[in-house]
């Protein structure tokens, strides 16, 4: 989570929805600024800063997100474990992406739907949540911090180069091929985000990464 207490605004950001290249952008281009090293809810947000006014946080294409999940699992090697998916991770940890999808979406129907829940909506307070998309981060952390009030170089991040896709390079394109049924069950199991944000339910493209920002991946 970011604090800029000038405007009392908070960026609260679950896992996988570009928060390295938000926390870039704000740390380098922004103000007064406070990052909160644990990921938290809107809730938590709000019991740690009480006059807290304005919100914003992302939310991302279900497909995009478990293929992001799972690549860096998987495919470049940090691991099962941790807390993302609670206990997907031991029930469900498969090498094959769409079997991992399968047996996810089978066992914690919903998950991703109520994870962004978490950071989409206050409860009983007056503080103005911004819901912008991973998809459009950049122009959607322009538009909350000027309508905060934020001091910002907005033209330095519109032009910032994406941090850490690495679910955009080729040895993930190969391994997270989407079946029409993997699709299917995330459809199914995060219907709510497809419907809400208006996400197609077409398997979506991968970010364009050029070669000198592959270079710059872990490999």
């Amino acid at each position: 989570m970011i604090y800029l207490p000038d405007t009392k605004s908070a960026i609260v950001l679950t896992q996988k929805t570009a928060g390295s290249f938000v926390r870039t952008a704000v740390r380098s281009y922004g103000g007064n600024q406070i990052h909160v090293k644990h990921p938290c809810d809107l809730s938590a947000a709000k019991e740690r800063y009480p006059g807290l006014v304005n919100a914003f946080t992302l939310v991302r294409h279900p497909i995009a997100w478990y293929r992001s999940y799972w690549a860096e699992k998987v495919v470049f090697g940090y691991g099962w474990g941790g807390n993302y998916l609670l206990g997907a991770d031991e029930r469900c940890r498969k090498d094959d992406f769409n079997e991992f999808v399968l047996a996810s979406c089978k066992c914690y129907p919903g998950y991703l739907t109520e994870l962004f829940s978490r950071c989409t909506g206050f409860v009983n307070h007056n503080s103005q949540v911004c819901v912008g998309k991973t998809e459009n981060v950049a122009d959607d952390l322009i538009g909350f911090m000027t309508q905060a009030g934020e001091q910002f170089d907005s033209q330095a991040i519109s032009r910032m180069s994406p941090v850490r896709v690495q679910a955009s390079t080729p040895r993930v394109r190969d391994t997270c091929r989407c079946s029409k049924e993997a699709a299917e069950a995330i459809y199914e199991s995060e219907r709510c985000i497809f419907e809400k944000y208006g996400y197609s339910k077409a398997v979506p493209p991968y970010t364009v990464v050029s070669p000198e920002q592959q270079g710059a991946l872990k490999q």
